[in-house]
């Protein structure tokens, strides 16, 4: 079986703060494996694109050791930007570099998902719903779909969330979760999701 790159991973929670998702992406274990079963040459670069609504500014949450130089003694971050850090080694000695790209909002991240191996979202209809045409647009291309997790955000009102993003993954379009940190801050869950 031929090996997927997974290079190129989209985070996005569309207009709303979520946290506990963008945390568990900036989690030592999440990038840790992800630079570990992502595919590609040994020390090739990796690609996250980090749009974190209201939400706390996802460089405070990233580990002190993976923070972008120059980026830990200012504390002050913009709200669009792009930077590169560079993950610690991993068992086997590589060390991989990551593109960080984060913005509040990006009226082009449709262009975003399809050029993104993996996109890992809150559960909202039109986030869905946009990765969906982007995979099918993928498709169509002969590139794969890409890999799609929808994380219902169990704080917003009614869990609203949870009904579309339960059909998408019954249909198999969608890989779906409700607890984020259980399922992407801890080396078992960040290993099962990639």
């Amino acid at each position: 079986m031929q090996s997927v790159s997974m290079s190129t991973v989209l985070v996005t929670v569309g207009t709303t703060s979520f946290d506990d998702l963008i945390g568990a992406v900036c989690s030592r274990p999440f990038l840790a494996e992800w630079a570990r079963s992502a595919g590609g040459d040994d020390g090739a670069g990796l690609r996250l694109t980090l749009q974190f609504g209201n939400g706390a500014h996802p460089l405070s949450l990233l580990p002190a050791d993976v923070l972008p130089a120059g980026a830990a003694s200012s504390g002050a971050y913009p709200d669009d930007g792009s930077a590169t850090a560079e993950l610690p080694a991993d068992d086997r000695g590589l060390r991989r570099e990551v593109r960080i790209t984060w913005c509040r909002f990006d009226p082009a991240l449709p262009d975003v998902m399809a050029r993104s191996d993996a996109v890992l979202c809150h559960a909202g209809a039109g986030t869905l719903l946009e990765a969906a045409d982007a995979s099918d647009g993928r498709l169509r291309d002969g590139r794969g779909p890409i890999r799609t997790a929808a994380f219902v955000n169990t704080a917003l009102m009614d869990n609203h969330q949870s009904e579309l993003a339960d059909e998408l993954g019954r249909r198999g379009h969608v890989i779906v979760s409700r607890g984020c940190a259980g399922d992407l801050a801890t080396v078992g869950g960040a290993a099962r999701f990639w």
